[in-house]
């Protein structure tokens, strides 16, 4: 049956299957899995369905870490932005860590960009539906070789870890198991630390979020946005307060202090030692030793 469904659809067919319940109907979903390359995960507790699921991304995402993928990028058809009528698509691609073998999956990094900014870039007229139809080619065009071939240990990592031990549909890396997630800094957080560091840009044009002057095509120095970002910027890049420059003033005189009067008082109140002469005493120490006789007889 495998065969004939190949050949029908022409490419490899793979099956997720899942068992939700506790009685004994486990072993056709399995079964049909493991024939296929695909999951089979049990799901005992219904709450548990949406952290199962995740097994059927992970298992194409890490697909795609192979060298055939290597330039893979996903577009997706083009929609009307949040913050107005605009019209953008974004494109994504997978990130990895190619240090070690197997490569593990670490995220998606992607990006956002009005469907005008390519009429530009395409030299159309705003609007044109050939920008649109660009788009639509680019999602469509190019679908990625998953095949966990030469590889049965890393897909037998995936199974164990959604569906534990009984997952499993072989036995032969009982002792060489991969691992699938990557390994995290100690002291570092799951969780980004500014999770809405985007809204500073929220309510302003093209524009102003990229420093551009109307009519330019390149950034500008004169930046209209004015945001958090920008003024924290701003003040750590202009000229020292007023009362930073009156404590070191302050500093400085009394360094002056230390200087001019402290250290020959304290050479002239030193002993000689054996051998050694009497220091001679500057007219700086001798200014301010008449200084403080005349306001004593005052």
């Amino acid at each position: 049956r495998k065969a004939i469904i190949e050949k029908k659809i022409k490419r490899p067919l793979t099956l997720f299957t899942y068992s939700l319940g506790v009685n004994e109907v486990h072993a056709l979903p399995r079964r049909m899995a493991c024939a296929t390359e695909g999951l089979w995960t049990k799901i005992g507790d219904p709450e548990e369905i949406t952290k199962k699921l995740s097994s059927y991304f992970k298992a194409f995402a890490f697909g795609l870490g192979d060298g055939k993928n290597d330039d893979f990028v996903a577009w997706v058809e083009p929609y009307e932005f949040e913050t107005g009528s605009n019209m953008g698509t974004t494109v994504s691609a997978p990130v990895y860590d190619r240090s070690v073998k197997p490569p593990v999956f670490l995220g998606v990094v992607g990006i956002d960009f009005l469907l005008s900014a390519m009429d530009q870039a395409l030299g159309v007229e705003k609007g044109s539906t050939e920008t649109l139809n660009a788009v639509v080619r680019k999602s469509t065009a190019h679908c990625p070789e998953l095949s966990f071939a030469g590889n049965i240990c890393q897909l037998e990592s995936l199974r164990r870890q959604a569906g534990d031990e009984e997952a499993l549909c072989t036995k032969n890396c009982t002792g060489e198991f991969v691992d699938i997630e990557p390994k995290q800094c100690t002291g570092v957080s799951d969780y980004p630390s500014n999770l809405w560091k985007n809204a500073y840009n929220k309510f302003k044009n093209y524009e102003e979020r990229v420093c551009c002057m109307f009519g330019l095509k390149h950034p500008s120095d004169q930046c209209t946005a004015s945001g958090p970002a920008a003024k924290s910027s701003a003040q750590g890049s202009s000229h020292l307060s007023g009362g930073a420059i009156a404590g070191i003033v302050a500093l400085c005189a009394l360094a002056l202090c230390f200087c001019g009067i402290c250290i020959p008082t304290t050479l002239r109140n030193t002993p000689p030692r054996q051998g050694q002469k009497k220091p001679i005493e500057t007219e700086m120490s001798h200014n301010h030793h008449a200084g403080k006789a005349s306001n004593s007889l005052s």
